[in-house]
């Protein structure tokens, strides 16, 4: 299965309602959709992407396409917060939450799926590899656990 069928071709599990505008007095409408993780799974392997990195894709592609069609433009600067573990090889299995926040910029602007599914990959990578993960870990091993968890 080719990106461009995953991402333009299967239909959502149940269909997407268009979200209108809304006034500063209106209140936020939420919607969402599931999708098979075996429908996934084809991409992850011929691409090496992760479920995240998918997410962030589709989600990029989404908000560029709402932004063109409502706004007239795509900003050059969307960004997203997306959580990196920063648990050290070897403590996988231990409780607890071991991770922080890093701001990606979405690649909006790209309209092809995988063009797009690179840029993501290459940006979270980035995200991963400047994490402070060995800093952030030392911290938290020196938290209470009320507060590391």
């Amino acid at each position: 299965m080719a990106l461009a069928d995953f991402a333009f071709g299967l239909p959502p599990a149940a269909p997407l309602a268009p979200v209108p505008l809304r006034g500063p007095d209106e209140p936020l409408r939420h919607g969402w959709t599931f999708v098979r993780a075996e429908l996934l799974r084809p991409v992850m392997r011929d691409f090496g992407a992760s479920v995240n990195d998918i997410y962030l894709s589709c989600l990029s592609g989404a908000l560029g396409s709402w932004m063109r069609e409502r706004a007239g433009g795509v900003p050059r600067n969307v960004m997203a917060l997306m959580p990196i573990s920063i648990r050290a090889p070897g403590r996988e299995l231990e409780d607890g939450n071991r991770f922080v926040g890093a701001r990606v910029r979405l690649p909006v602007g790209e309209t092809d799926p995988a063009r797009r599914l690179t840029a993501v990959m290459e940006r979270t990578r980035a995200a991963r590899r400047s994490s402070a993960r060995a800093e952030v870990e030392r911290l938290l091993d020196r938290c209470p656990d009320a507060v590391a968890t």
